[in-house]
């Protein structure tokens, strides 16, 4: 009789050890089923297609790898805590065209990290070199990066945004089929926003060539490069370029001879952002008949995926109503 009670209890401890196993991996595998897809952006402008993309799926994570206050990222160092992101991400999605060139090494040492670059096939404009530059434009203090062949600022022309929001889309369904349906009524939600923005930008465009501006009519100093890709739009001549951000600022020299410019009638325009070329503005401003614009260059702004709905479009009507008379 003890007997049989040992081989009993043995029997239950057996049965009770594999329904706990069976319970635990059953429990494994519907963590692992339930694990969200973890979508790393480089910076802004890509971290809000993302957000658009991906509106309303409960299992995908969207981070962005910069602070949303970060601005260009030419010179960007990665923390600690950014190595941490990196790894547990199943996607990354960078813009390109030299805007990351601080992220290269660290790709090539996460083998495994699949890497979509938003500009692939995106027509850009040429960066333009310091040999097709003169001193007199560009002492030791201008902010500049020459060693891209391209200009990463693509964003600023919608159509070509709507590209490389196209080109996100694409490699999010290649490589998480599931959310295919979602992400694609994602992309057709927000393209026809996007299309209601390049429509503006066109009806700009005409209206500015239809009531006879010459080419190059307007002369226009850009204090930020993301500026260059709307001299097609607005049918100016780009005098200058000086790329600025929150660490540069125009020299005496520099100041003076834009100034110059503007007295002898080849400026008639400053394009700057509020945050990074207010100073420079105004004081070429108050020394000369110049007008200014304050543009957003759509590189920071609030965690609101119609962040670049709302910046473009206040963008459009200031230039409209610079531009079209």
């Amino acid at each position: 009789m003890w007997r049989n009670k040992y081989v009993l209890t043995f029997l239950l401890l057996c049965i009770m050890s594999i329904a706990s196993f069976v319970i635990i991996k059953t429990g494994n595998a519907n963590n692992l089923q339930k694990k969200n897809y973890v979508i790393v952006t480089s910076f802004y402008p890509i971290y809000i297609a993302a957000l658009n993309i991906t509106d309303g799926i409960d299992d995908i994570e969207v981070y962005n790898l910069t602070n949303n206050s970060t601005g260009c990222v030419h010179d960007y160092q990665l923390s600690s805590k950014d190595l941490k992101l990196l790894d547990k991400a199943d996607i990354v999605i960078v813009n390109g065209a030299g805007m990351e060139n601080f992220l290269e090494d660290i790709i090539n040492y996460y083998e495994e990290l699949y890497v979509v670059t938003a500009t692939e096939g995106v027509e850009l404009l040429s960066e333009v070199t310091e040999e097709d530059k003169s001193e007199e434009i560009h002492d030791n203090s201008a902010h500049k990066h020459s060693e891209n062949e391209f200009n990463a600022h693509s964003w600023m022309d919608v159509s070509l945004y709507i590209q490389e929001v196209e080109n996100i889309t694409e490699a999010l369904v290649e490589q998480d089929p599931h959310h295919k349906v979602q992400y694609e009524a994602n992309f057709e939600k927000y393209k026809k926003k996007l299309n209601k923005l390049s429509e503006q930008a066109m009806d700009i465009n005409h209206s500015i060539l239809t009531r006879g501006q010459k080419p190059n009519e307007y002369g226009v100093v850009l204090f930020h490069e993301a500026f260059e890709y709307l001299e097609k739009l607005c049918n100016f001549h780009i005098e200058e370029v000086v790329d600025m951000d929150e660490n540069t600022a125009l020299s005496a020299a520099q100041i003076s001879n834009i100034i110059d410019k503007a007295n002898s009638g080849n400026v008639q325009f400053i394009i700057a952002d509020e945050n990074t070329g207010r100073a420079a503005a105004e004081a070429v401003k108050g020394e000369c008949s110049v007008k200014v614009l304050y543009l957003d260059p759509l590189t920071t702004g609030e965690d609101d995926k119609d962040s670049y709905i709302n910046g473009m479009g206040r963008n459009l009507e200031i230039l409209k109503e610079a531009f079209v008379k």
